[in-house]
């Protein structure tokens, strides 16, 4: 006599179809996460190049201020305007800042 059992086919093919499925699953979100860990190493290296070329223009506007800034050629501007050095300057001075309480 012979013995068929239909339900044990489709309970392999179920379970093979199921591995199948969760390798191909996890193969895309490796791939997925592989690419975007790739484009964050990209979008780093990037940046940095910016951040160094941003580092060389500021380092030249420094020198270019400190050129504009430099005593000799503030004291030639202050002889050519025919400014006057103060002995004694009062930049703050209390008497300036005369409240209306105090009267």
């Amino acid at each position: 006599m012979t013995i068929i059992k239909p339900h044990k086919t489709h309970i392999y093919l179920r379970f093979f179809i199921s591995i199948f499925a969760l390798g191909a699953l996890g193969g895309s979100i490796y791939i997925f996460e592989y690419n975007s860990l790739v484009n964050i190493k990209n979008q780093i290296e990037s940046n940095e190049k910016a951040i160094v070329e941003l580092q060389i223009q500021n380092a030249d506007l420094k020198n270019n201020l400190y050129q504009i800034l430099d005593p000799t050629k503030l004291e030639g501007l202050a002889v050519e305007n025919q400014l006057v050095l103060e002995k004694n300057p009062e930049y703050f001075n209390t008497k300036q800042w005369v409240s209306g309480l105090s009267f």
